[in-house]
């Protein structure tokens, strides 16, 4: 057997154990939840439904006085989204 052959032969050896062990470890399950939100506008606020809560991304009334709704259309607002009164300048 050349060397060439016996380092063929060593090579696929290895990655036969290794594909076995590898293989048969576990992986554990994982999961994620994606879920699609509903938009919509409510007094001015541009707002986004995701069902568990509810985000405010846009404001288009007067900046002097917003009032952020403790709910919408029954959903808890928990979120003011980063940008959400950029448009806004005070006068």
């Amino acid at each position: 057997m050349s060397l060439f052959q016996k380092t063929a032969a060593v090579l696929t050896a290895g990655l036969m154990v290794l594909t076995a062990v590898v293989g048969s470890a576990s992986v554990p399950d994982v999961s994620v939840h994606v879920s699609a939100a509903s938009q919509g506008t409510y007094n001015d606020i541009n707002y986004k439904n995701y069902g568990s809560y509810v985000e405010i991304v846009s404001y288009n009334g007067s900046p002097s006085a917003v009032t952020i709704p403790e709910t919408i259309d029954g959903v808890t607002v928990t979120t003011i989204g980063d940008f959400a009164f950029a448009s806004c300048s005070l006068s």
